[in-house]
């Protein structure tokens, strides 16, 4: 398996679909991470079908999406909808704050000539 991102073109390789669950292992602490900036609406939707897999294995993070997770806060948030519709997080939901502790790598897409 290559190490190194690959752009401009298509990549051969071989997939199955599969349940959700046979993919946990790739995810820290087997949940998908869902930004509590950007992502409420696609939550909001699976919450209402409580018996779908994200509504059962997700986790929120203040992390805004959009800036290539430079920014925010590496911690978890909960969401209680007996209280609100705004995940409760230690601070300020979105705040620019700059995110340290993480290396980040952005692979620039070729979309251009």
């Amino acid at each position: 398996m290559a190490r190194s991102p690959a752009t401009g073109g298509r990549v051969q390789m071989d997939y199955e679909f599969v349940e959700a669950e046979k993919c946990a292992q790739l995810l820290s602490h087997g949940k998908l991470p869902i930004s509590t900036s950007n992502s409420m609406v696609y939550l909001g939707k699976r919450l209402s079908q409580p018996d779908s897999w994200v509504a059962q294995n997700y986790q929120l993070y203040n992390i805004p999406q959009g800036n290539d997770c430079l920014h925010g806060h590496d911690e978890t948030c909960i969401l209680d909808l007996a209280i609100g519709h705004n995940p409760v997080c230690l601070y300020a939901l979105g705040f620019p704050a700059v995110l340290e502790g993480h290396a980040v790598v952005n692979s620039p897409y070729p979309t251009g000539p």
